[in-house]
């Protein structure tokens, strides 16, 4: 398997809730009140802050309701399918293996707990010594 690097695995990470958010936003310009609408019609039992979750691809629906999800939004099962995949698969191999300082770096970059000047030092540690005047 090939290594990627931590934008890489976050992107994948996160595919999944981003075709979702995406779609609904840009092709079916769907509330998310009507995406519930939709949904709860369908026998789900969902709301606003499960289809948020969802999009912000903090948790994932049940794999047996894929192919309701695709309809109601308007996307392919097909391709809603290989974006939950990859994601769940991303999120599994981000557990499983212990993370390099700079993945943690990513991660602190992107929940804001983390400067640029850390940013920098931690990832190129050279650029931080000549930009921050550090011998």
């Amino acid at each position: 398997m090939e290594k990627l690097n931590p934008f890489e695995r976050i992107n994948q990470e996160f595919a999944f809730g981003a075709l979702l958010l995406k779609t609904r936003n840009t092709i079916n310009k769907k509330s998310r009140k009507k995406i519930i609408e939709e949904l709860m019609s369908l026998d789900f039992k969902v709301g606003e802050n499960t289809i948020t979750s969802w999009e912000n691809g903090n948790f994932f629906p049940p794999e047996d309701k894929l192919s309701e999800i695709a309809k109601v939004y308007g996307i392919e099962f097909r391709e809603l399918t290989e974006q939950y995949n990859l994601s769940k698969k991303a999120r599994e191999d981000r557990k499983v293996k212990p993370k390099n300082s700079k993945e943690k770096t990513v991660e602190k970059l992107f929940s804001g707990g983390i400067s640029e000047p850390e940013i920098i030092e931690k990832l190129n540690p050279d650029t931080h010594k000549r930009q921050y005047g550090h011998q």
